[in-house]
């Protein structure tokens, strides 16, 4: 037998919940999804009391859309957020960035003015998870930029506004008139040399998506390496060179990093996945291509502020996408399209790693995965 515990935070739609989880399990192979799909298969897996109890405790509520979810985490010595005095204010106790803080994605701009008014709204949040049932205030962020409420237990970290465009630091990037948010889907945070970065989909499943690499301000990155994107890696724009084929031309759906260039830049390369189940890299000085194409994973038809809000347990609009370092360099992406059979675990609930040190992979298997190295 083996027992395991852990925290995680979820996003459930509309508010944000801490998961304290203690299970014991029997020791068995991991079952395939062949035997999953086989409504005959019997596995300890499949077994209510092989799960154990979740315990869960409401942080916040009124967070539309509220899905991908990002404890921030200490920044290590060497990255800009530890070393640079002026970074570093905004991971101080409290502030936006504080190491115990949680990053939260919504599709509501909570009142702050839209930069693009014919594009989907967005947020990244940042909340305190000491915080007991907070109700978030719906138009607390109408004065624009980094605004809080409640004491500063909810802030504002970036949105779909003015004051997050790509053009505020990088003025003659191509995708200037880009934001920081429009419906975002995924968020990972380069705790190690980097900034966090975010997977948007703002022109729906067939339209381009962008991945962004945001500064404490919540603004794109300023003095970015790669003139041409600045922070913000939009459709074929920003491609890695004439020859890269299919960039971010379809929605963003998650975003993970890999690992610093082996080119000896020390530039991050992260990797993403996309509505038509393809994956791309992005090295953040050069550029995106292609790592796997179209079809790789299960493509996602719709993706739009309805099905990121819908709280129906049949409606995905994420995927995720996670990074094994040991004992090899390879990425795990879930569809999340359901392989079970037990009537109250036949659809993922949107449980999203939460930490560094545990995640709740088995609430969703992958039904493809892609494994290949960075090319950067």
């Amino acid at each position: 037998m083996t027992r395991g515990a852990g925290l995680a935070l979820c996003g459930m739609g509309i508010g944000l919940s801490a998961l304290a989880l203690t299970a014991t399990r029997p020791i068995a192979a991991a079952p395939s999804a062949q035997d999953f799909q086989s409504s005959a298969f019997s596995h300890p897996w499949t077994n209510e009391s092989f799960w154990g109890v979740v315990h869960a405790r409401v942080i916040a509520t009124g967070i539309p859309g509220a899905g991908a979810v990002a404890e921030v985490g200490d920044f290590l010595t060497g990255s800009p957020m530890h070393d640079k005095p002026a970074f570093a204010a905004f991971a101080q106790p409290g502030s936006v960035l504080d190491p115990h803080r949680v990053l939260v994605a919504s599709t509501s701009n909570f009142g702050a003015p839209p930069a693009r008014p014919g594009e989907p709204e967005g947020t990244v949040l940042s909340i305190d998870p000491r915080a007991n049932a907070a109700a978030v205030p719906p138009g607390f962020a109408a004065g624009g930029g980094q605004a809080s409420a409640l004491t500063g237990v909810v802030q504002m970290y970036t949105a779909q506004s003015p004051a997050f465009l790509n053009g505020v630091t990088e003025p003659q990037a191509v995708t200037r008139d880009l934001p920081s948010a429009s419906l975002p889907l995924g968020i990972s945070i380069n705790n190690g040399n980097g900034r966090p970065w975010i997977a948007n989909a703002p022109n729906g499943a067939n339209g381009d998506g962008t991945i962004t690499v945001l500064d404490p301000q919540g603004y794109p990155l300023a003095g970015a390496p790669d003139p041409v994107a600045g922070g913000v890696f939009a459709g074929n724009l920003t491609n890695r060179n004439a020859g890269s084929i299919h960039g971010l031309t379809s929605a963003a759906l998650g975003t993970a990093i890999v690992t610093k260039s082996p080119d000896l830049s020390g530039r991050a390369v992260f990797v993403a996945v996309k509505a038509d189940g393809s994956v791309v890299q992005i090295n953040v000085a050069k550029g995106v291509d292609e790592l796997a194409p179209p079809g790789t994973v299960t493509p996602m038809a719709i993706v739009d502020r309805y099905t990121a809000e819908s709280t129906q347990p049949r409606m995905v609009a994420r995927e995720g996408l996670v990074f094994n370092w040991v004992p090899s360099f390879n990425r795990g992406i879930s569809t999340c399209r359901s392989i079970w059979r037990r009537p109250r675990a036949r659809w993922p609930r949107r449980v999203s790693p939460a930490t560094r040190h545990w995640a709740a992979v088995r609430t969703c298997m992958c039904s493809t995965a892609a494994t290949t190295r960075s090319s950067a």
